[in-house]
C-alpha cells in the first residue's frame, strides 16, 4: 500500500474462491489476475482497475504457487536489465513507488521490480534484480529507503532443499541499477 495524504493505492491478485481448506481457499484452475485499487478520499471509497504494468508471461502476478501449472507465468521469463531504466530511482521522492514481484516461491522462482513515477498510473519495468546470483529469489514489496540512491529490499530465496523459506536483504546503492 502506498499513501499520499488522502490518496491510497493497493495492488493485489484476484482469484476465485475454492475448496482447498481453510488456508488459501482458492480455485487453482482459475487465473489470479493483478488488480490495483485507488482511493482519493482517505479510504472511504475505492476504484479498482487492471494493473497497469507489463506482467511477464501475461498471467498472474506473484501468485503462481496458487494456480495449476498451465496458468502459471511459465518457465524462464525475459526481463529488462535494471541498467536499462531511463534514470536511477530516487527512493526518497514521495511520488516514486517501487514494487517487487515474482513467479513463485521455490527454487525455480524469478523476481523483478517495477517503478512508477506517477503514483501507479504508469509503471516501467519489469526490471531484473541485476547482480543477484541466488536461485529461487522471491520478490516482495518490502523496501527501506536509506538515501536517494540507496535502498534495502527484503526478499526471500529458496533453501538448499529447493523449498521456500530463507530471508535475505538485498542492497542497491546506485538507484536500482544493480543489487548485492
Amino acid at each position: 500500500m502506498w499513501l499520499w495524504e488522502k490518496e491510497a493505492l493497493v495492488i493485489f491478485a484476484v482469484g476465485v474462491l475454492g475448496d482447498q481448506g481453510r488456508l488459501h481457499a482458492r480455485d487453482k484452475h482459475s487465473d489470479f489476475l493483478p488488480v490495483q485499487s485507488r482511493s482519493l478520499d482517505g479510504g472511504r471509497t475505492w476504484r479498482s482497475e487492471p494493473f497497469r504494468g507489463i506482467v511477464p508471461g501475461g498471467r498472474s502476478l506473484s501468485a503462481d504457487e496458487h494456480v495449476d501449472l498451465s496458468l502459471q507465468s511459465g518457465p524462464r521469463i525475459d526481463l529488462l536489465p535494471s541498467s536499462s531504466q531511463s534514470s536511477r530511482i530516487d527512493f526518497q521522492d514521495p511520488e516514486v513507488i517501487v514494487m517487487a514481484a515474482r513467479t513463485g516461491i521455490d527454487e525455480s522462482a524469478q523476481s523483478w521490480f517495477y517503478v512508477s513515477r506517477g503514483r501507479g498510473r504508469r509503471w516501467s519495468g519489469p526490471y531484473a534484480f541485476t547482480g543477484l546470483d541466488h536461485r529461487g529469489v522471491a520478490g516482495r514489496t518490502d523496501i527501506i529507503a536509506v538515501a536517494s540512491s540507496h535502498a534495502l529490499f527484503m526478499l526471500s530465496r529458496s533453501k538448499r532443499d529447493g523449498d521456500e523459506g530463507q530471508c535475505m536483504c538485498v542492497e542497491t546503492t546506485d538507484g536500482g541499477l544493480s543489487f548485492s
